[in-house]
């Protein structure tokens, strides 16, 4: 099964996801990326379906691999920026209506990355993918 992440934030969490929610539900300017941003993120760090359908199902494989994609979908929807920036208010558009609540556990799992000292942003977005899972409701819970 293919999975939307938006990131989220991502979750990434978000918007890019092909995965247990109903597509039909996101808005228009996320589902007319959704094919493309998966496409270029998986070809761009050579992940496989297997590790992006573990991530779907709240498992998360320890390679590389995936989390580039991760931090690769966060990077083309939301932009980082110097320092860790993101737009984290850029998800409450990307999420469908009926799961706006989850908006502040995206908030939360952000700023909890962007306080953890280092660097490595793709270890931020990891844990902070990780976190949203945790946090969201498996019903909600999205990835691409």
């Amino acid at each position: 099964m293919r999975a939307v992440f938006v990131a989220v934030i991502l979750g990434c969490l978000v918007a890019a996801s092909y995965g247990k929610l109903d597509r039909s539900k996101f808005p228009p300017q996320v589902l007319e990326n959704l094919n493309e941003w998966h496409n270029k993120c998986k070809r761009m760090t050579g992940t496989t379906e297997e590790d992006i359908t573990a991530m779907i199902n709240g498992r998360f494989p320890e390679n590389i691999a995936i989390k580039r994609y991760t931090y690769c979908l966060w990077d083309i929807i939301f932009g980082i920026k110097k320092g860790f920036n993101i737009d984290i208010e850029k998800t409450w558009h990307y999420l469908p209506n009926m799961h706006k609540a989850d908006y502040i556990n995206y908030a939360l799992c952000y700023k909890k990355a962007k306080e953890t000292p280092g660097d490595d942003w793709v270890e931020k977005i990891w844990q902070m993918q990780k976190c949203s899972q945790k946090r969201i409701d498996d019903a909600h819970y999205m990835f691409a």
